[in-house]
């Protein structure tokens, strides 16, 4: 597994024999933050160059309704253009982040596949095969 960027919020991480970019939120960002730190996941397919990516939600928090908007239109469709393929999220047990998460996901869902997972095992079975 190689560091791609780490933050206090992010941890962006490769993974070298799967070919797979593997995305944690560690804590619940501003909304600077969710975006900076989704601009830098753009940022690793391009120097990967690979789309598949396993989005730790674990942690991310409740998404404000702008960045809801933002990540189902704008962030995807730039994420599409750069040459994400499959999207794997990992969702919280917590029923109203969970909604949040699903709410977010399910708005842009004919620009990427996705699928949701409870954990990163099931999630990278999931993009392997793809």
């Amino acid at each position: 597994m190689e560091t791609y960027f780490q933050v206090d919020y992010m941890l962006i991480s490769f993974d070298v024999m799967r070919r797979v970019i593997i995305a944690q939120w560690l804590v619940s960002p501003t909304s600077e933050e969710l975006r900076a730190g989704s601009y830098k996941v753009i940022d690793a397919v391009k120097e990967y160059g690979t789309g598949k990516i396993v989005w730790d939600t674990t942690h991310l928090g409740t998404i404000h309704p702008d960045d809801q908007q933002w990540a189902s239109t704008e962030y995807a469709l730039e994420l599409k253009s750069a040459g994400g393929s499959y999207s794997a999220f990992i969702i919280p047990q917590e029923i109203f982040t969970q909604l949040s998460v699903e709410d977010t996901i399910s708005q842009g869902a004919d620009l990427v596949p996705f699928a949701y997972f409870s954990n990163i095992d099931l999630a990278l079975e999931w993009l392997i095969g793809r």
